[in-house]
């Protein structure tokens, strides 16, 4: 599993290719504020379905998503918060040299396998381990840097 935080909902899906199949699990949104739920969606095969229903939806505050792509699963919460299941190792690090446009790729990835279980994160060239999620908060409200 891989977290990623700070991440949109259309950034992960453009990590994957267009034609990836898509099928989505759970869906919850509001649009104008009208509430939007997975039986209110078009039919969505597929990556470029799903991004060009949300791209076309200014108005739309997606809340919850879970779609299966492929063989990978995305859930994303309040279209900040990405956490994806790959079905191996190798899948995941493939995504993160994909998404990842740094020269400390290979640097993060050590610490990553390294501290499996933690959250680590990496702000302003500097990689930071927590031991768990809440610990990251409490630190983000002292102001890690």
């Amino acid at each position: 599993m891989l977290y990623l935080g700070e991440v949109s909902t259309g950034e992960c899906l453009r990590m994957f290719d267009p034609k990836t199949p898509a099928t989505i699990e759970e869906f919850g949104a509001t649009d104008n504020g009208a509430w939007v739920g997975a039986s209110d969606l078009p039919m969505i095969a597929d990556v470029n379905d799903l991004l060009t229903y949300l791209d076309g939806r200014p108005k739309l505050s997606l809340i919850d998503l879970t779609v299966k792509l492929g063989d990978e699963e995305l859930s994303t919460h309040d279209d900040a918060e990405a956490q994806l299941d790959f079905r191996n190792e190798g899948d995941a690090l493939a995504f993160l040299r994909k998404a990842v446009d740094d020269s400390a790729i290979e640097e993060i990835i050590d610490c990553l396998c390294a501290n499996m279980g933690r959250y680590v994160t990496e702000r302003n060239g500097r990689i930071h381990i927590f031991e768990s999620f809440d610990a990251y908060l409490l630190a983000l409200r002292a102001g890690i840097k």
